[in-house]
């Protein structure tokens, strides 16, 4: 929890030389006549974070001098934070930052003030005005505000102001995963296609490997024959041409050899696509499971959007409180409601109580709402 340590104003509206010290535990009265600057010690608070006031940063600068200051220093478990945020009567404005006595890391004053906002204070000006610290003549109040700031502030609240990037990211998503779904399915199905192929001529291997066997046999005989007729070449005048005749019959076989040895190869490198083409099967499994969650998420995802929605249109009417204020200051009078000259003011005064309580019902429902979604 942030707590308010100091504050010291220098020339800031009425103050000339201010310094307030805010002790743990110990709450603060500030008390004075009418013009005396209480408001502008709250004001100085406001616009030492967001840099915004009532008036015009130049006309914050006490009359006759020529800067108004003011340093603000905040706590939160063991860190410090020290704002100085400083303007000009010419309306040059600066804002300086520490943490625990070391100057911030970030500089300028636009990113400066998004640090504030996002990660020290965690609100808007508008969202921090209607719900921490309220103005005095509450000319930023929520019901004053247009239709599309009303709903930033609303949707702030529960923490959705980044729920349709969030939308459109898994939407994104899912098309990739379909379009790269589509692609894999063809090519599983040419893939399939040749494997098709490859495993009948792995079936076939069994023959070319008989072949292989049969053609060895086969060449090992013809050796012995040609064996035998080398030593019967003086024996007849016809063995030269018998000798040719297995020779040619060798270099057959030997050709057959070395086909089925091919074949035999490429077999080979079937078994070993087939192998990776399994692996690939292993790998799609994961991506079909994840694209079944993403599904759900983006349905998930839709339904909280639609409960949303469905919750700021059943929002109701915020009665007016200075009519409220009014209403009630008006004098009563003994006939009650029936007094010609008081008009109904009993039943308008319910009237407001029932609005009141409806509108604070539907603050609750909003409040249940989920504040983030987790990709």
């Amino acid at each position: 929890m942030i707590l308010l340590k100091s504050l010291k104003l220098n020339n800031f509206l009425s103050h000339e030389k201010t310094e307030l010290v805010f002790k743990d535990g110990q709450k603060t009265l500030i008390d004075g006549n009418s013009g005396s600057g209480k408001s502008s010690i709250f004001e100085s608070i406001i616009w030492a974070l967001y840099g915004t006031g009532r008036s015009s940063n130049s006309s914050l600068v006490r009359i006759g001098q020529k800067k108004a200051e003011v340093i603000l220093t905040l706590v939160e478990d063991k860190d410090v934070y020290e704002i100085t945020r400083a303007v000009t009567a010419k309306g040059k404005h600066t804002l300086a930052v520490k943490v625990n006595g070391e100057a911030h890391a970030i500089t300028g004053l636009k990113f400066l003030q998004e640090w504030i906002e996002k990660d020290l204070i965690g609100a808007s000006y508008l969202l921090f005005v209607n719900s921490i610290a309220y103005l005095q003549g509450g000319a930023d109040t929520f019901v004053t505000q247009t239709a599309s700031k009303r709903k930033e502030m609303l949707l702030e609240i529960v923490k959705t102001d980044n729920f349709d990037d969030y939308y459109d990211q898994v939407k994104n998503l899912i098309k990739d995963k379909d379009r790269n779904h589509y692609f894999n399915t063809n090519e599983i199905e040419r893939e399939g296609l040749w494997i098709k192929e490859t495993k009948e001529k792995i079936a076939e291997k069994g023959v070319f490997e008989e072949k292989l066997a049969s053609t060895k046999i086969e060449a090992t005989k013809a050796h012995d024959e040609w064996s035998k007729l080398s030593v019967k070449q003086a024996e007849s005048g016809t063995l030269d041409a018998r000798i040719r005749a297995v020779d040619s019959i060798l270099k057959d076989y030997q050709d057959d050899i070395r086909s089925t040895l091919k074949l035999l190869e490429s077999s080979q490198e079937a078994e070993k696509t087939l192998l990776g083409l399994n692996a690939l099967e292993t790998t799609l499994r994961p991506l079909e499971e994840k694209k079944g969650a993403l599904n759900a998420l983006l349905q998930s995802g839709e339904k909280q959007a639609s409960e949303k929605h469905s919750l700021l249109l059943k929002k109701p009417p915020y009665p007016g409180d200075e009519e409220e204020e009014a209403l009630r200051h008006k004098p009563d009078c003994p006939s009650g409601d029936l007094c010609p000259y008081m008009g109904d003011k009993l039943t308008r005064l319910e009237a407001f109580k029932k609005a009141r309580q409806d509108y604070e019902v539907w603050e609750a429902e909003c409040l249940k709402l989920p504040k983030d979604i987790d990709i």
